[in-house]
């Protein structure tokens, strides 16, 4: 007797391409800012599953908790903003001209993420005491270091080792604060604001050379 072969549809998922985690990463990231833009900070990862259309232990495979989807977050833009910073600074314009358009980058990014900025500064609290809990303030003062050590190799001016640091943090800090204040009052236009800390800022920078420097500035690695 011949047997009749079994032509029905096995169960489970049909073969296929496998996901690529790095897309999959990005569209939960993007997920992730939709839902923070119209709810503010408390995000769940079963909102974020239903914006992106997948389960919600598609979200857990990629990011274990909220901590480290608001990392990856700061990361992103961190990332994002230094990438334009760094095309500012290789143009052709007095330092305390890039400084004022630097400031102004990153006023804007405050402005246009009101719910999303405050989020990456803080992050989520953890006894971890690497620094990681900021990764927004940390990469970015990161960043600054570099640019201000590279003003200064350029110049004659000699600073104490680790003053580049603790004025790059100071900066980053003051820009970013005071760019935060100003989104939730809204007192004064983002243009006086720049000009007020760039007034405020510079000094410092002057002081370490910064007027006889022009770009293009090419942040240099601290190796």
């Amino acid at each position: 007797m011949t047997r009749d072969l079994d032509t029905r549809r096995p169960r489970g998922r049909p073969p296929g391409p496998g996901v690529d985690a790095a897309v999959r990463r990005e569209e939960l990231l993007d997920a992730a800012e939709q839902v923070i833009a119209r709810t503010g900070p408390s995000v769940s990862f079963s909102d974020i599953a239903v914006e992106a259309g997948f389960a919600r232990t598609a979200v857990y495979a990629m990011y274990p908790d909220q901590r480290a989807l608001v990392h990856a977050l700061a990361v992103r833009h961190t990332e994002r903003i230094t990438m334009q910073a760094n095309i500012i600074l290789d143009q052709h314009r007095p330092v305390r001209e890039l400084l004022a358009e630097l400031i102004d980058l990153f006023c804007s990014f405050v402005e246009a993420n009101p719910k999303l900025h405050p989020l990456l500064m803080q992050d989520w609290y953890s006894d971890d005491a690497t620094g990681s809990q900021r990764p927004m303030f940390n990469r970015s003062a990161d960043w600054a270091t570099t640019v201000l050590e590279t003003i200064m190799r350029s110049t004659d001016v000699v600073l104490p080792v680790g003053a580049a640091r603790a004025w790059a943090c100071a900066t980053v800090g003051a820009m970013l604060m005071a760019a935060e204040d100003w989104s939730t009052t809204g007192s004064i236009s983002r243009a006086q604001l720049v000009e007020q800390l760039t007034a405020f800022i510079w000094p410092a920078i002057a002081s370490v050379g910064g007027e006889q420097v022009s770009g293009p500035i090419v942040p240099q690695s601290r190796a």
